[in-house]
């Protein structure tokens, strides 16, 4: 297996794009509902990179975003977490000091980070699906599995 999170990186960069495009797709049927947990989940992806680049968060947790803006934000985010992954490649367990979004220290190490962004992204991407269905629309299929068969 290549490196982890790698991997991982490659898998959520597919994910998001397969959900962003369904949303585009649907056009003004795209649910705000898919649309804020999108939102969300690239803002969260935000605020993490900050925290790894030990930069001040820029951006609010629940803002809503115009899709291409969701996108773009979505594309800026992943680069900059693939450039975290190559610099601390080599030491994953290395401490990085935050506050979370409500002012209180802690300490974590980057592979943590890490597992956290891209575990955070799943759950959300699975509750995009379930909003989909719950509205008679077909829900989008990132399971990590169907990403490898096709990759």
């Amino acid at each position: 297996m290549d490196n982890l999170f790698e991997t991982l990186w490659i898998y959520t960069d597919w994910a998001n794009d397969t959900v962003l495009n369904t949303l585009e797709s649907l056009g003004s049927n795209a649910p705000a509902s898919s649309l804020r947990l999108m939102s969300h989940l690239v803002n969260a992806q935000k605020i993490w990179l900050n925290r790894l680049n030990d930069d001040p968060a820029v951006v609010g947790l629940w803002v809503v975003h115009p899709l291409q803006e969701t996108r773009n934000l979505n594309t800026e985010t992943l680069q900059g977490l693939k450039a975290a992954i190559g610099r601390f490649g080599r030491n994953p367990g290395q401490k990085v000091a935050y506050r979370n979004l409500s002012g209180v220290s802690y300490e974590s190490p980057v592979s943590d980070v890490l597992l956290q962004v891209f575990n955070h992204g799943t759950y959300h991407r699975a509750q995009i699906a379930m909003d989909l269905r719950d509205r008679g629309l077909e829900p989008v299929n990132t399971d990590y599995i169907t990403f490898t068969r096709i990759r």
